[in-house]
C-alpha cells in the first residue's frame, strides 16, 4: 500500500507569489541603438526669493524605443557665468518612449555610498539671474543641453517694507485726523 507524496486537500503549506524584478527585453536588427534623452521641463519656478533655494527636478523624455540609462550633469551658474554648484545625474533607467524625473547623485554624507536626491542649492543670499544648465550624454556622438534662467529677488524684504509703509501711512492719517478733530473741538469752544 503506497501513500502519496503529498495530499492536495490536506496540505497546510501556502503558496505565495512575488515579483523580484522587472525584466525588459529588446530584440532589434541594429547592433547600436540610438539613445535620445531630451529634457522636457525643469520643474522650477521662474522667480524665487533671495532667502530661498534653487531647486529643480528635470523631467526627461526618451525619444527612442529602447531603454536608456540617464547620464550627464547639471550645474548652476551665477550672473557672471561662474559655476557655483555642479551635480552628477544618477543613472536611472528611462524606458523607451517614456518620461522620468532625474535625480542628483551626491557623495555620501553619512556613509561611503553615494546618495540620491533632488538638485538643490541653498546659499545665504541669492540675487539676480541664475542659469540652470543640464547636460545629457546620449551617446558618444551627441549630447543634449537644456538651459533655463531663474531670477532671485528679495520678495520677502520688499513685502515687509511695503507693509511697513502701509502701516505707517495709515497711522499717520489716523494721527492727522485726530489732531484735526482736536483742533476743531478747541476752536469751537
Amino acid at each position: 500500500n503506497e501513500t502519496p507524496a503529498f495530499k492536495i486537500n490536506e496540505s497546510n503549506s501556502k503558496i505565495t507569489g512575488a515579483i523580484g524584478s522587472n525584466l525588459v527585453v529588446l530584440v532589434s536588427k541594429e547592433s547600436k541603438l540610438s539613445q535620445v534623452l531630451r529634457v522636457i521641463d525643469t520643474n522650477t519656478p521662474r522667480f524665487i526669493d533671495s532667502f530661498g533655494r534653487i531647486e529643480f527636478s528635470p523631467l526627461v523624455k526618451n525619444e527612442s524605443f529602447a531603454s536608456v540609462a540617464a547620464s550627464g550633469s547639471a550645474k548652476i551658474l551665477n550672473w557672471k557665468k561662474d559655476i557655483i554648484v555642479e551635480f552628477d545625474i544618477y543613472p536611472d533607467i528611462v524606458l523607451g518612449s517614456n518620461t522620468r524625473e532625474l535625480r542628483a547623485l551626491r557623495p555620501g554624507i553619512s556613509s561611503d555610498k553615494p546618495e540620491t536626491g533632488v538638485f538643490s542649492y541653498k546659499p545665504k543670499l541669492l540675487l539676480g539671474p541664475y542659469q540652470i544648465v543640464i547636460n545629457i550624454e546620449n551617446n558618444q556622438e551627441s549630447n543634449s543641453q537644456h538651459v533655463e534662467v531663474v531670477y532671485a529677488f528679495p520678495f520677502s524684504i520688499t513685502l515687509i517694507i511695503l507693509v511697513g509703509v502701509a502701516v505707517g501711512f495709515i497711522y499717520y492719517k489716523k494721527i492727522k485726523n485726530t489732531d484735526q478733530d482736536e483742533m476743531m473741538i478747541a476752536s469751537n469752544k
